[in-house]
């Protein structure tokens, strides 16, 4: 562990830092009164704090201006899925939902995710959908159902330029996590069929282009960059790459598309959009 490494140091205390360290609190190795915390609600607490009474100027000019604040939005599932876990069905699983073969959404799969991309920036809500019982079974039983009825369970429009709840800056340039490389590949397909997307540049990190490591970072970098100069925005697929200590300021948003296995990997990954950035065409 960190501690006996550093036990070879001649020293009276130690601190050890983490950003996520649920694995360590859970394995005992510190009591209660050797953890002090400083956690995200804490940080915007003191932001605001800070912040108050400060002309706009002033507040340009302090260091916790440029902390982002987060949002949080989940998918809504509970209507559609409630008789089915009353029937003692499996739960609904996302990962499951974006499973791929040979680059391929299976079974009827990628008519539901076409659907579920188009909810994403289509203002639908006011639809109506009239059966709602043939909605849940195309869901869980891959069966037939209206384009109407698709579109209106599956919106969730944040990429829609009226949400009131995510501006721009949120998705401009965006990191989306699939359950393996084949559904990062047909995710990037469907993607790219898709007219609202084609002006996106998407970057599937799991090509050979971008190699591993040090690389993976810096070629994403370089094609946000890229894309900011010929006015377009990104979405990078990832299954595992770029999700610890990555720095990708751009970053406005993290869209969970699979099952994560831990509390740890799920902030290590939400987190990944935290980081204060400018874009000099929005106020």
């Amino acid at each position: 562990s960190i501690i006996k490494q550093e036990n070879k140091i001649k020293t009276n205390n130690i601190l050890c830092l983490s950003g996520t360290p649920f694995n360590v609190l859970k394995s005992g190795e510190f009591t209660d009164k050797q953890v002090s915390k400083f956690d995200y609600i804490e940080e915007q607490k003191l932001k605001e704090q800070k912040l108050k009474d400060l002309s706009q100027e002033d507040k340009e000019k302090s260091i916790y201006y440029k902390i982002p604040k987060m949002k949080m939005f989940n998918f809504d599932l509970k209507d559609t899925i409630s008789k089915y876990t009353e029937q003692g069905k499996n739960e609904f699983s996302i990962s499951y939902f974006f499973k791929a073969e040979n680059n391929e959404f299976i079974g009827n799969n990628k008519t539901l995710i076409q659907y579920f991309i188009k909810g994403l920036y289509k203002d639908i809500e006011q639809q109506i959908y009239k059966k709602k019982e043939e909605l849940d079974d195309l869901i869980f039983n891959n069966e037939t159902v209206k384009e109407q009825e698709l579109e209106t369970e599956l919106s969730c429009n944040i990429f829609n330029i009226d949400n009131t709840n995510i501006d721009n800056t949120y998705t401009q340039h965006t990191l989306w996590l699939l359950p393996s490389i084949e559904s990062c590949y047909a995710l990037e397909k469907v993607l790219k069929e898709e007219e609202y997307f084609k002006d996106f540049e998407i970057l599937n990190v799991n090509k050979k282009e971008y190699g591993s490591g040090v690389s993976v970072v810096n070629k994403v970098k370089e094609q946000i960059e890229e894309s900011e100069t010929q006015n377009k925005r990104t979405i990078t697929l990832s299954l595992q790459k770029l999700g610890v200590g990555v720095n990708v300021p751009q970053w406005g948003s993290v869209i969970f598309l699979n099952d994560m296995k831990s509390e740890q990997s799920y902030f290590q990954y939400a987190f990944r959009c935290q980081r204060g950035y400018n874009y000099p065409k929005y106020d």
